[in-house]
């Protein structure tokens, strides 16, 4: 008998995207499914749009509430959720036809492991960009171990020796693209993005921390929409530094807690490091600030102990050119170089990687 899906798609203010997202679950060729749209108080059309297609699709159901956030959306969700997998899908995304069918296969052949995931494409229009996440080119079935060694440990971060590509950091964190057996994440709950900056990787390193095995599927993909027009001006998330900084201090009280060992440790000092670069990104292409502002607030961040010292901390030998650039006029702190250079390249980043 085919294992039960529940897939989560939490809803606010999505109208100009969620039909093309309701389309994809319509054709799924995997019968098993159910889907829980969560309307999270929206003020545009949402909220009906999911209605109609739940009185179409007897597999389909609508949960509103009043607004609370991508990790309310999702936690209300996960509460009502029965599928002996869950998986989140956002309303701007979309999957293949067969993208249940393809990993529900695969998790049957592996006797169900804890956790199935896929590849992304990175979806800019007319472009689209393969985000494969391993060099194998084939299914890959991880025991417990390997597990760890494989994934769970680079959600903390990568290997300061090996590292060549900073923007990988982020790869294995998004709770899309997943399935998770259902009692690993039964008392897992996300955590508000106001609060600690990004909920996925939180919810990731607390729900898999017992995972026994996993599935790697190769040949299908889950599409990350990068070109969301429902804003047309870029707002500095003023949440994300103080959120980070909580975020980082609740990983490194559970890797103490947990007794996980140096090797955590050094991992997410990686990490915390290179969030420097995210938050100088997020700053100078911010449509909200002048630029006096942008550099005062580069100025601020680049003499901030809390991040420069993990950047400063390791001489990251294999990192490529362009990224031993940046980081070298981070550590020098070049406030005008590096705005100039980030203002340069954000129009180009569907090209980089």
């Amino acid at each position: 008998m085919n294992q039960k899906v529940s897939i989560i798609v939490p809803v606010y203010n999505a109208e100009y995207y969620l039909e093309k997202c309701i389309n994809c679950l319509q054709k799924q060729t995997y019968e098993n499914l159910n889907v829980i749209f969560v309307d999270d108080g929206s003020t545009d059309n949402s909220g009906e749009i999911c209605e109609r297609y739940a009185n179409q699709n007897k597999n389909f159901s609508v949960v509103h509430q009043k607004n609370q956030g991508l990790s309310g959306a999702r936690n209300t969700g996960l509460a009502v959720a029965d599928g002996a997998y869950v998986s989140f899908l956002d309303p701007d995304d979309w999957i293949d036809v067969d993208y249940v069918e393809k990993c529900m296969m695969q998790a049957k052949k592996y006797n169900f492991p804890d956790l199935v995931f896929t590849p992304y494409c990175r979806e800019y229009g007319s472009k689209s960009i393969k985000n494969k996440l391993f060099k194998e080119n084939k299914v890959l079935y991880f025991d417990q171990k390997n597990f760890v060694k494989n994934f769970y440990l680079n959600l903390f971060g990568r290997d300061p020796i090996k590292l060549e590509n900073p923007a990988i950091l982020d790869d294995l964190s998004p709770v899309w693209s997943k399935f998770y057996k259902k009692e690993l994440i039964s008392n897992v709950k996300f955590i508000d993005t106001k609060k600690i900056g990004t909920e996925d990787l939180w919810f990731n390193i607390n729900a898999l921390y017992k995972a026994q095995s996993a599935v790697y599927i190769n040949n299908v993909y889950y599409h990350y929409n990068k070109q969301n027009n429902n804003s047309l001006t870029k707002n500095y998330k003023t949440y994300l530094e103080p959120g980070w900084e909580n975020l980082f201090k609740f990983i490194r009280m559970f890797i103490t807690t947990n007794e996980l060992g140096t090797i955590y440790d050094k991992r997410l000092d990686v990490r915390q490091g290179f969030a420097i670069i995210t938050l100088l990104r997020e700053v100078i292409s911010a449509d909200t600030l002048s630029v006096s502002q942008k550099l005062s607030k580069s100025n601020e961040l680049l003499n901030n102990e809390f991040y420069i010292k993990y950047l400063t901390k390791y001489k990251y030998e294999n990192l490529s050119i362009k990224w031993k650039v940046f980081t070298y006029l981070c550590k020098k702190k070049r406030v005008c170089s590096i705005f100039l250079l980030i203002t340069f390249l954000e129009p180009l980043k569907k090209y980089l990687k």
